[in-house]
Protein backbone atom coordinates (compact mmCIF):
# COMPACT_ATOMS: atom_id res chain seq x y z
CA UNK A 1 0.00 0.00 0.00
CA UNK A 2 2.90 2.16 0.77
CA UNK A 3 4.29 1.84 -2.66
CA UNK A 4 1.27 2.25 -4.36
CA UNK A 5 0.81 5.79 -2.70
CA UNK A 6 4.76 6.68 -3.67
CA UNK A 7 3.77 5.82 -7.09
CA UNK A 8 0.61 7.85 -7.29
CA UNK A 9 2.74 10.89 -5.32
CA UNK A 10 4.60 10.77 -8.14
CA UNK A 11 2.31 10.55 -11.10
CA UNK A 12 0.75 13.36 -9.34
CA UNK A 13 3.74 15.48 -9.08
CA UNK A 14 4.46 14.75 -13.13
CA UNK A 15 0.58 15.59 -13.72
CA UNK A 16 0.74 18.93 -11.68
CA UNK A 17 3.99 20.51 -13.35
CA UNK A 18 1.98 20.83 -16.51
CA UNK A 19 0.32 23.40 -15.06
CA UNK A 20 3.27 25.56 -14.57
CA UNK A 21 3.48 24.83 -18.79
CA UNK A 22 0.15 27.38 -18.59
CA UNK A 23 1.11 30.01 -15.56
CA UNK A 24 4.27 31.06 -14.30
CA UNK A 25 2.89 30.76 -10.73
CA UNK A 26 -0.29 30.23 -8.66
CA UNK A 27 -1.69 32.72 -5.71
CA UNK A 28 -3.75 31.46 -3.48
CA UNK A 29 -4.75 31.90 0.27
CA UNK A 30 -2.45 29.65 2.62
CA UNK A 31 -5.32 29.20 5.14
CA UNK A 32 -9.41 28.64 4.72
CA UNK A 33 -9.71 30.86 7.33
CA UNK A 34 -7.97 33.58 9.34
CA UNK A 35 -5.96 32.19 12.23
CA UNK A 36 -7.56 30.95 15.27
CA UNK A 37 -6.73 31.91 18.64
CA UNK A 38 -4.71 30.12 19.96
CA UNK A 39 -6.80 28.49 23.06
CA UNK A 40 -8.54 26.91 20.13
CA UNK A 41 -5.63 25.39 18.19
CA UNK A 42 -6.10 21.54 17.97
CA UNK A 43 -2.25 20.13 17.22
CA UNK A 44 -4.35 17.14 15.91
CA UNK A 45 -5.56 19.01 12.73
CA UNK A 46 -3.93 21.35 10.75
CA UNK A 47 -5.21 24.51 10.11
CA UNK A 48 -3.83 25.04 6.95
CA UNK A 49 -5.06 22.34 4.60
CA UNK A 50 -4.29 24.31 1.26
CA UNK A 51 -0.52 24.23 2.17
CA UNK A 52 -0.58 20.10 2.29
CA UNK A 53 -0.98 19.36 -1.70
CA UNK A 54 2.13 21.55 -1.70
CA UNK A 55 4.42 19.37 0.19
CA UNK A 56 2.80 16.00 -1.54
CA UNK A 57 3.57 17.38 -5.08
CA UNK A 58 6.93 18.74 -4.39
CA UNK A 59 6.05 22.46 -5.34
CA UNK A 60 8.21 25.64 -4.01
CA UNK A 61 6.04 28.11 -2.13
CA UNK A 62 6.26 31.31 -0.39
CA UNK A 63 3.39 32.60 2.27
CA UNK A 64 3.46 36.51 2.52
CA UNK A 65 1.58 38.51 5.10
CA UNK A 66 -1.69 39.81 3.41
CA UNK A 67 -4.06 41.88 5.27
CA UNK A 68 -6.18 41.56 8.81
CA UNK A 69 -9.82 40.61 9.18
CA UNK A 70 -12.50 43.04 11.43
CA UNK A 71 -11.03 41.09 14.46
CA UNK A 72 -7.23 41.82 13.98
CA UNK A 73 -5.95 38.47 12.92
CA UNK A 74 -4.14 37.97 9.85
CA UNK A 75 -4.69 36.77 6.99
CA UNK A 76 -1.63 35.09 4.60
CA UNK A 77 -0.88 34.52 0.84
CA UNK A 78 0.95 31.82 -0.47
CA UNK A 79 2.73 31.99 -3.68
CA UNK A 80 3.25 28.45 -5.27
CA UNK A 81 6.23 28.00 -8.18
CA UNK A 82 7.82 25.05 -10.04
CA UNK A 83 10.05 23.08 -7.40
CA UNK A 84 13.58 24.75 -7.19
CA UNK A 85 12.46 27.42 -8.46
CA UNK A 86 12.13 30.02 -5.02
CA UNK A 87 13.37 32.80 -6.53
CA UNK A 88 10.21 33.21 -8.55
CA UNK A 89 8.36 33.09 -5.88
CA UNK A 90 10.48 35.58 -4.09
CA UNK A 91 10.19 38.18 -6.48
CA UNK A 92 6.39 37.77 -6.86
CA UNK A 93 6.18 37.96 -3.13
CA UNK A 94 8.50 41.22 -2.81
CA UNK A 95 6.74 42.72 -5.57
CA UNK A 96 3.34 42.06 -3.93
CA UNK A 97 4.82 43.27 -0.35
CA UNK A 98 6.03 47.05 -2.41
CA UNK A 99 2.80 47.17 -3.93
CA UNK A 100 0.81 46.73 -0.39
CA UNK A 101 3.04 48.82 1.65
CA UNK A 102 4.52 48.54 4.87
CA UNK A 103 0.92 47.93 6.71
CA UNK A 104 -0.55 44.91 5.37
CA UNK A 105 -3.96 46.32 4.23
CA UNK A 106 -7.75 44.75 4.88
CA UNK A 107 -9.10 42.79 1.91
CA UNK A 108 -11.88 44.37 0.42
CA UNK A 109 -15.59 42.90 1.98
CA UNK A 110 -13.41 41.74 4.86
Amino acid sequence: AYRRLLDRRRSDQIDFQSVFDRVDAIVAPICQASAPPLTDIDENAPPALYGRFVNILDLASLAVPMGRLRNGLPMGLQILVRRFDDALALRIGRAFEKARGDEPIRPVGL
